[in-house]
């Protein structure tokens, strides 16, 4: 187990204090599975981790103390129960981990980053992801109606198995959840698998009209230069050196100059190609 993750012990102990029935077991899963993905996000990164030890640390840390405030009625007791200053708890404390999360994935992605891919490619991608996800929420749908009907855990185990080809200690875990969560997946692991369906639908529609408009797309010209899409760049081409103004709000703006294609140029969007036209033609 890594030293850091360590002692963050008695923080993730402090965590399922008012909610588990075990905190001592809870922190020690806690420590033991964060060291190991620290260490794997570690050696993704390679020689080129910059802070990202530091960062995940301190989100980490933020996630824990807000989880510290939430408390269970099964732990606590009903009498006088803060049902609804504890409902913002739990909403900052699952806002909390959803940033933690999304700043893992935004910052291991851009030091892997290889190469960006063509709205062609990223339309065919998230197609894949989409039949995948939807899959996987029929899935988890109906993992849930056979919890929730009749019959023996062992019957539902079975069902489960068979129908759905999930390992027996995944199925396991899911019919033996610990308060105070319920058996199956969870109404908010629902509710959030729910919402990447429709990002991934909303993405699709994005692309689609990305496509369309790069391959029936004129050249803007104003004077003194023109505005493209090339290589899936907005590119904005100077017959001279344009004024520092200019290149001041072309860096507002995101444009950056490329030495290789000459020009100023940004990734193709919608925003960037309206950003273009506002800065080289004023509308």
């Amino acid at each position: 187990m890594r030293k850091d993750i360590e002692a963050l012990r008695d923080d993730f102990y402090r965590a399922h204090y008012a909610i588990s029935f075990s905190p001592e077991k809870r922190a020690e899963s806690c420590v033991q599975d964060f060291s190991a993905e620290l260490d794997a996000d570690l050696a993704e990164l390679g020689e080129n981790p910059g802070n990202y030890r530091e960062k995940y640390i301190d989100h980490l840390r933020t996630w824990a103390a807000r989880k510290a405030r939430c408390m269970s009625p099964m732990i606590t007791g009903p009498a006088n129960f803060p049902a609804a200053s504890n409902r913002k708890r739990m909403n900052s404390e699952q806002k909390a981990w959803e940033e933690f999360r999304a700043w893992r994935e935004r910052y291991i992605h851009r030091a892997t980053a290889v190469k960006t891919k063509s709205p062609e490619e990223e339309l065919d991608d998230a197609l894949k992801q989409l039949e995948i996800e939807r899959s996987y929420h029929e899935m988890m749908l109906g993992v849930n109606r056979i919890i929730r009907s009749k019959g023996t855990d062992e019957e539902k185990k079975s069902r489960i198995i068979e129908e759905y080809e999930l390992s027996e200690k995944n199925v396991t875990a899911l019919l033996t959840a610990e308060p105070p969560y319920r058996p199956g997946f969870e109404s908010f692991e629902l509710s959030n698998h729910n919402a990447l369906l429709k990002r991934l639908e909303e993405k699709i529609l994005t692309m689609k009209t990305r496509i369309q408009r790069k391959e029936t797309f004129e050249p803007i010209t104003f004077e003194g230069g023109s505005i493209n899409i090339e290589n899936d760049r907005v590119t904005i081409h100077h017959d001279v050196k344009p004024p520092r103004e200019t290149i001041e709000a072309l860096k507002a703006h995101g444009f950056r100059w490329s030495p290789h294609w000459s020009c100023w140029c940004r990734k193709y969007t919608a925003n960037a190609l309206r950003d273009a036209k506002m800065v080289c033609v004023g509308k």
